[in-house]
C-alpha cells in the first residue's frame, strides 16, 4: 500500500477499516459507497484527500484514476498528510480520532438541542399567538 498512489475502500460490513489503512499508509482513498456517510463526515473535508465514486461508475474507475492529474495528487496526498491522524486511535502516535469523535459528537447534540430548541420556541409563539386572538 506505501507505493501505490490509489488505494481502494469499497463498502463493506459498516466503515471498516479500508479507510483508515489507505490514509495511514499516505495512498489515496478511493471511496465507493454509496448513500453511506463516512465516519466524520461532518468534520473532515473528504473531498481534500479522498476520491469518491458510485458503484454505477465502477467500469469508469481506471479512466477517472488516469484523469487524476499530478497536480490533483499532489493536492489529494497534502490532505492526506493534513488529515491522516483524525484515523489514527492511538494517541502515543499522534492519533487524533478520539478528538475528532468527541468533536462529531459534540456538534451533534449542538445539532439535536437547536432543532429541539427551535421546536419548542414555535410551539411556544403558536400557544401565544392562539392566546391572543382568543
Amino acid at each position: 500500500m506505501k507505493l501505490a498512489k490509489f488505494c481502494l475502500a469499497p463498502m463493506g460490513a459498516g466503515w471498516g477499516i479500508r479507510l483508515a489503512e489507505a490514509m495511514v499508509s499516505g495512498c489515496v482513498p478511493v471511496i465507493i459507497q454509496d448513500h453511506i456517510y463516512q465516519a466524520h463526515w461532518d468534520i473532515l473535508p473528504f473531498e481534500e484527500f479522498s476520491i469518491r465514486i458510485g458503484r454505477n461508475e465502477l467500469h469508469q474507475l481506471v479512466d477517472i484514476l488516469d484523469d487524476v492529474s499530478p497536480q490533483q495528487l499532489d493536492s489529494l496526498q497534502a490532505g492526506i498528510e493534513r488529515y491522516h491522524r483524525a484515523f489514527f486511535w492511538d494517541a502515543h502516535w499522534g492519533g487524533l480520532a478520539y478528538n475528532y469523535t468527541v468533536q462529531a459528537l459534540k456538534r451533534r447534540a449542538v445539532s439535536l438541542w437547536s432543532a429541539n430548541y427551535r421546536r419548542h420556541r414555535r410551539r411556544l409563539q403558536h400557544e401565544r399567538e392562539a392566546l391572543e386572538q382568543d
